[in-house]
């Protein structure tokens, strides 16, 4: 396929959701408004993780406690420090931030499933950290966040009292790790990560920074989680360890595969899949993870690309056909005839 068909069509789903948006904002009820809230937050949570796992091959289950970080970091700068907004979620994405960089220093030493048990041990220690540190977290019982009342320059001009004020924001934070997330993989970095994922040896035989690249891929990757973490924890004014278990780390690999991993446009696809479809479809949740584990397993089976991944490989194989290569050639030599 060529560079130029792919970056044409390719904007087309993100064209779709900015409509869709502007939708939601003008005229969407105070429920789906909520929807589109916290599909938004989920979609930038999924890129983080697809930016580690899908981009750099480090198969994380500790995003979950990543998330709970910036919450928690944003939910305690505010209420004990009177922070501004902006600068509480400066701090929870600088503290979510920190400890995604320890922990690939850590555990990148380790591959595969190795790398995965580290990481979920290390975000079940978090969830206790912060289930036990009650004078602190609150424990169990949760932290309250009071939001910040009026529009000022700490709330970047948005009054955070209105819900259509919170959903402007997620989708601006959308849009800003997109645009971000495809700026970096164009650059060195961006090819030193994706080098790492194909083949860590290679790579380092060829002079890349293995470990630096990975700690890099992971400070990047803890930096957005924990944004979107305290964004998510100021708009629900609520946050509960329960909230960042290792269920929900596997629920957000569960995202980025059915989506499509290593895609710019999967982790908001499978985002919005996980999110919506139990809404729609109204269901216990129990039975939402029942269904949830079926898409997976179809999707492993007879998409393991994921759904956006699946579409570009069917894209590549249309554009490709015999006929449609040829037909050019044979207008060349029409045209050189004449």
């Amino acid at each position: 396929m060529s560079m130029g068909y792919t970056n044409r069509w390719s904007i087309v789903p993100w064209a779709l959701l900015a409509l869709l948006s502007v939708y939601l904002v003008a005229a969407g009820s105070d429920f789906l408004q909520h929807l589109a809230v916290v599909t938004a937050v989920y979609a930038v949570l999924a890129m983080s993780l697809n930016l580690a796992f899908g981009y750099t091959g480090l198969f994380s289950i500790a995003h979950a406690s990543l998330f709970g970080i910036g919450a928690y970091g944003a939910g305690l700068a505010m209420n004990f420090l009177n922070a501004p907004f902006a600068v509480a979620v400066v701090c929870g994405g600088l503290a979510a931030a920190v400890m995604g960089a320890t922990v690939a220093a850590v555990f990148s030493r380790m591959e595969g499933p190795y790398f995965a048990i580290g990481t979920f041990a290390l975000g079940e220690l978090v969830r206790l950290l912060l289930n036990e540190w009650r004078d602190l977290t609150g424990g169990p019982m949760g932290l309250m966040i009071v939001r910040p009342l009026g529009a000022d320059l700490g709330t970047f001009g948005l009054d955070l009292s209105q819900r259509r004020s919170f959903l402007i924001l997620a989708l601006a934070l959308l849009a800003l790790t997109a645009i971000g997330f495809a700026a970096l993989l164009r650059s060195r970095l961006g090819a030193r990560m994706t080098h790492v994922r194909d083949d860590p040896y290679l790579s380092a035989s060829l002079g890349v920074r293995v470990f630096r690249t990975k700690i890099e891929a992971f400070f990047i990757s803890g930096l957005v989680a924990g944004i979107a973490g305290a964004v998510f924890g100021v708009y629900l004014m609520f946050i509960a360890p329960s909230s960042f278990s290792g269920m929900e780390s596997v629920r957000l690999v569960m995202m980025v595969v059915i989506g499509g991993a290593g895609t710019l446009l999967g982790p908001v696809v499978g985002a919005g899949l996980l999110v919506l479809l139990p809404q729609a479809l109204r269901m216990d949740p129990t039975i939402s993870l029942i269904l949830t584990g079926v898409i997976l397993v179809a999707v492993v089976l007879f998409l393991p690309k994921g759904i956006v991944g699946a579409v570009i490989e069917r894209a590549r194989r249309w554009r490709e056909r015999p006929g449609l290569v040829a037909r050019p050639a044979v207008a060349a030599a029409t045209a050189g005839r004449n």
